[in-house]
C-alpha cells in the first residue's frame, strides 16, 4: 500500500526513512542489550551516572518508537515479552540517575532528567517524570535544575568549559 511521501507502509517504524533494516537493527540491539545487562557496578564517583544520562535517552527513545511509533498505529511487532526484559534494563538503569548529581557540573544533571523523562514515557511512569519536571523546575543546588544552571545574566554554569559542556546542558 502507499504510505506518506511515497513511502512504503510497513508494519517496521524504519520505513518513515525508507531503511526498514534499520528498525530491525534496532529491535535486535535493545532486545539482545536488555538481555545480557543485570547489573551495574558502583563505583565512588559515579561516572555510570553520566553514562545512563548521555545515553538512556537514546535507548528509551528508540523503544518508544519500536513499541509505538509505527505508520498509522503499526507497530514493528517486537515481542510482549521482549519489551518487559528491556523495561527490566530500564529500571536497572534508573537508579543510577535517580539522584540525579547537582554537586556535580550542570550537564551532567540535565542529561540525567532528559533520560528520566523518556524512561518514565517508556515505562508509563507518571512518577518518574513528574520527578524529573520537579528537579528542572525548583532544582538543587549548586547546579541541578534550570534555576541553578542558568545565571540571570543568561549564561550557564559550564560557560567556563570548552563548548560541549553548555551544549550537552543546553541540549538536555
Amino acid at each position: 500500500g502507499g504510505g506518506r511521501r511515497g513511502h512504503q507502509q510497513t508494519d517496521v517504524p524504519g520505513a518513515r526513512t525508507g531503511h526498514p533494516a534499520n528498525a530491525a537493527k534496532a529491535l535486535e540491539t535493545l532486545t539482545a542489550g536488555s538481555a545480557t545487562l543485570r547489573t551495574l557496578p558502583v563505583h565512588p564517583r559515579p561516572k555510570e551516572n553520566r553514562a545512563t544520562g548521555i545515553n538512556g535517552f537514546q535507548f528509551a527513545n528508540a523503544a518508544e518508537l519500536l513499541c509505538h511509533g509505527g505508520l498509522e498505529g503499526k507497530t514493528s511487532g517486537w515481542a510482549a515479552a521482549d519489551i518487559a526484559q528491556f523495561k527490566k534494563m530500564l529500571a536497572l538503569l534508573y537508579g543510577t540517575i535517580e539522584s540525579f548529581y547537582p554537586g556535580f557540573n550542570g550537564n551532567w544533571d540535565g542529561m540525567m532528567m532528559d533520560s528520566m523523562i523518556c524512561m518514565g514515557v517508556v515505562l508509563d511512569d507518571k512518577d518518574r517524570l513528574e520527578r524529573a519536571v520537579t528537579h528542572y523546575i525548583k532544582g538543587e543546588k549548586p547546579h541541578g535544575g534550570l534555576d541553578n544552571y542558568m545565571y540571570h545574566s543568561g549564561q550557564c554554569q559550564d560557560e567556563q568549559a570548552e563548548q560541549r559542556h553548555p551544549q550537552w546542558g543546553l541540549g538536555s
